[in-house]
């Protein structure tokens, strides 16, 4: 069997913009076979609330309740929830606490994923991840990893920083959406939303994770597929335009 990086694309939605005082809400992950682009698996979860670092077990879950006596009458001190981000990502605390899960058993099935997406466990074909503007995307799953004691630099494909910092590689739709209208006059912005517009993909529910995880995909897929249909072609003209010149 042919060894490959498999994709993970990812999406988080978040209670604010700073991975380091606001938490993750929801994640959605997808699999892609990274000649197809087929999707082999997916995932998503919502996140229940959970305390700052200090304010848990060393295995990222809440401490033993204890009496007000005993902790000195300190309440549990949460992530920072910003209604500014819950009203971009119409998700509610409501929501979260009835259909969130603990970040330990999340940040567990997003390691099994990433798991699936290297089959044959090789060290030199870890997933590769893929999202749209991944750098934020990124901080918050540093954040996750941080919190439940994970080393991500074990299960995906990058390297290590001037600072010492474990980075993942990764492929990013803003980016190669950029490079790919450049000469498009009419493109000015490269959101996810206008993209899905301008390749024909549909985005319902934008701003949910899986819904947009599954835009995301399907616009590196249309990238991909369009960028090697044009490379065939220049490869062909590229042949033919030498043979006029060489003998062969």
């Amino acid at each position: 069997m042919k060894q490959l990086n498999y994709i993970v694309c990812l999406d988080f939605e978040t209670g604010g913009l700073d991975c380091r005082k606001h938490p993750v809400t929801q994640i959605g992950m997808e699999i892609l076979h990274p000649i197809t682009f087929e999707v082999i698996k997916k995932y998503s979860d919502y996140i229940y609330p959970y305390p700052k670092k200090d304010s848990v077990g060393g295995d990222g879950r809440k401490k033993k309740v204890v009496s007000k006596r005993e902790r000195g009458d300190k309440q549990e001190e949460l992530y920072e929830y910003t209604e500014t981000a819950l009203s971009y990502t119409n998700i509610t605390m409501d929501t979260l606490y009835k259909r969130g899960k603990n970040i330990v058993d999340v940040m567990n099935n997003v390691l099994d994923i990433f798991k699936s997406a290297n089959p044959t466990n090789a060290r030199n074909y870890k997933p590769v991840l893929l999202g749209q503007n991944l750098k934020f995307d990124i901080g918050f799953l540093q954040h996750m990893a941080k919190y439940c004691g994970v080393e991500l630099k074990k299960h995906l494909d990058g390297g290590i920083d001037f600072y010492g910092n474990f980075q993942p590689n990764y492929f990013d739709t803003l980016h190669l959406g950029k490079t790919y209208f450049a000469s498009d006059e009419k493109t000015t912005s490269h959101k996810l939303g206008l993209m899905s517009n301008k390749l024909g993909v549909e985005l319902v529910n934008a701003h949910d994770a899986m819904a947009d995880v599954e835009a995301t995909s399907a616009i590196f897929s249309s990238l991909m597929n369009n960028m090697r249909s044009t490379s065939s072609n220049n490869s062909k003209d590229s042949s033919e335009s030498s043979r006029k010149h060489f003998n062969f």
